[in-house]
């Protein structure tokens, strides 16, 4: 054996794991070539048995039996060259990817950050009275991703988070998810509360929201969503 090679399908990885939890793997593939001991010339082929570790494991991991690097939102970090070392027989290889990490905590983008009351236009009858309606807003999370020494501009990822949206009070507004990148907040009653990310005991990040009976917005037009 003289050289040993590890090569990926791909040279980078976005590591969303940190927002839904959920591991993402790329499969390694380790040759080993050879010199031929009775005629001139050398082959390679794949070999199985290697030992392995990540060099930069804050970025990015490797499993037991080193058929495949991973990422599974326990990492702090990208890297521009997270590189994990393979050994079989006194020779060693390597093999690096770039990885995106998401910047914590996530942005909101809200529509409106005030709910205000529903009531009927100027000139409408009593009988068209909407009691106890509130405003709608959607909402949005965006964030940043970083290899550590680039960045790229914002991205929205609330395809990546909707699972994790709840309200700290519903009494004072819920959540209807209408798609995993369309989610839109409804005031129910009065007060203040806070739209949370939450993966497990993980804040992702959060926003304030105010819901008022004292202010009033009356519609000019309906438009019918269907959950």
């Amino acid at each position: 054996l003289v050289h040993l090679i590890a090569t990926t399908p791909v040279g980078s990885i976005v590591n969303s794991a940190p927002l839904t939890g959920a591991p993402q793997r790329i499969p390694v593939t380790v040759m080993g070539c050879f010199v031929h001991q009775s005629k001139a010339g050398s082959f390679c082929q794949e070999i199985t048995g290697a030992n392995c570790s990540s060099l930069t494991p804050s970025a990015l991991q490797v499993s037991a039996d080193c058929s495949n690097v991973f990422v599974d939102g326990s990492e702090t970090r990208g890297s521009e060259e997270a590189v994990v070392e393979f050994q079989f027989a006194g020779v060693s290889g390597r093999v690096s990817l770039r990885v995106w990490f998401p910047q914590l905590p996530v942005q909101f983008d809200l529509g409106s950050a005030v709910l205000k009351s529903i009531t009927v236009p100027p000139g409408a009858s009593s009988s068209q009275k909407c009691d106890s309606l509130f405003q709608q807003t959607r909402i949005q999370t965006k964030t940043v991703f970083s290899t550590g020494s680039k960045s790229s501009s914002v991205v929205f990822v609330t395809h990546l988070s909707s699972d994790v949206l709840q309200v700290s009070n519903s009494k004072i507004a819920s959540l209807v998810k209408l798609s995993p990148s369309y989610v839109v907040l409804s005031g129910q009653s009065a007060g203040e509360a806070v739209v949370q990310a939450i993966r497990g005991d993980v804040i992702l990040g959060q926003s304030s929201i105010q819901v008022v009976a004292t202010e009033f917005v009356y519609p000019v037009s309906l438009k019918l969503l269907a959950a």
